[in-house]
């Protein structure tokens, strides 16, 4: 094991080199590339796609470090890059308006909350979306993931009928598109759930969600509660987000979470673990408050394995049912120092 000053020291460098290395693949547009391939480990084909979703994710990752003038640039281009993309009334969609399917494709509540969020800790105004939000749930209070014709629908505001009115413009090829993706109007998603109450908070729109989560915890029914966050990891990751914002609910039970997480990193094999999987599992460990000291031996491996060119290996992170993945070396590099600025901050308490 590395002495603290030295692991420390390595830790700043490995951050500083992929900072780099993001800064010189971010598009002049701002967003970063995804790439979509038929298997979860990205190794045999991948095409490039363009997506709202990448974009954010990365930006998330990066936002506790926005005081380094690098990251500042990065995500002031990021920021620019989701104001051209916004739709009507403050949502987004997965696609980006340079899509051929944009058109088709419904926004959806994970990107529309996931890029509000965004803005507002960087101090950028977007329509109020929130009403829009509460509108987009069912009966039981839980977050429908598109925003579109629901059997509520008759309740809606003004402004989500204008959004979901869209889809009228070419309703065949419209309902073509929901039947051949593999998704459903009315799917409803734990980690998309999770991700609507990192932006909205702990209130009476989300309590309801939160509940649902913590039940779900609860009664071991975290697999299959996600459409397209397959990976138990990648669950794991947006709720120990929920508990490092004091999400109370969940923070109840961090100790329950832990030990699901523990027992999932145990049972998957040193030589098996991706440097996407790794990264999460260190992240959601510091976020739930667990100490320091209990990661350090999977920090160094993430040192280890970080690439000479300053990057880490690309691996799914969503999927759909249809058999596709998406995922990017940006993506995972953006998950790996995010795990190593928290094991930073974490070791500065000791």
């Amino acid at each position: 094991m590395l002495q603290h000053d030295a692991l420390l020291s390595k830790v700043d460098l490995a951050i500083d080199k992929s900072i780099l290395y993001l800064e010189q693949r971010q598009m002049h547009n701002g967003e970063f590339l995804a790439y979509i391939s038929g298997e979860e480990t990205m190794e045999q084909w991948c095409a490039p796609d363009t997506t709202n979703y990448m974009t954010a994710i990365i930006a998330h990752c990066l936002l506790p470090l926005q005081h380094h003038p690098a990251v500042d640039k990065i995500l002031k281009k990021s920021t620019d890059f989701f104001q051209y993309q916004m739709m009507r009334g403050g949502t987004w969609n997965y696609l980006t308006k340079f899509h051929w399917l944009f058109r088709l494709n419904a926004p959806d509540v994970d990107d529309t909350s996931l890029i509000s969020d965004l803005l507002k800790k960087r101090n950028i105004s977007i329509p109020d979306n929130i009403a829009l939000l509460k509108s987009n749930r069912n009966e039981n209070g839980l977050f429908y993931t598109w925003f579109t014709f629901h059997g509520r629908f008759r309740n809606y505001p003004m402004t989500f009928w204008k959004i979901v009115a869209r889809e009228l413009k070419s309703p065949f090829r419209n309902i073509l598109l929901w039947k051949k993706s593999g998704i459903n109007r009315n799917d409803i998603d734990s980690a998309i759930n999770a991700n609507v109450i990192s932006y909205l908070g702990h209130n009476e729109i989300t309590e309801q969600a939160i509940q649902f989560l913590v039940k779900l915890i609860k009664e071991n029914s975290e697999e299959h509660s996600d459409h397209y966050y397959k990976n138990p990891f990648v669950f794991y990751y947006f709720v120990s987000r929920l508990v490092f914002l004091n999400i109370q609910p969940l923070v109840e039970i961090k100790n329950l979470i832990a030990h699901k997480l523990k027992n999932l990193f145990q049972a998957n094999e040193k030589q098996n673990r991706c440097d996407l999987e790794l990264a999460l599992a260190v992240s959601s460990l510091l976020m739930l408050h667990e100490p320091a000291d209990e990661v350090a031996e999977q920090v160094q491996d993430l040192l280890q394995r970080q690439n000479t060119n300053f990057h880490w290996k690309r691996h799914a992170f969503y999927s759909t049912s249809t058999g596709y993945f998406w995922g990017c070396e940006e993506l995972t590099t953006a998950l790996c120092i995010e795990a190593l600025h928290l094991y930073k901050k974490a070791m500065s308490y000791n």
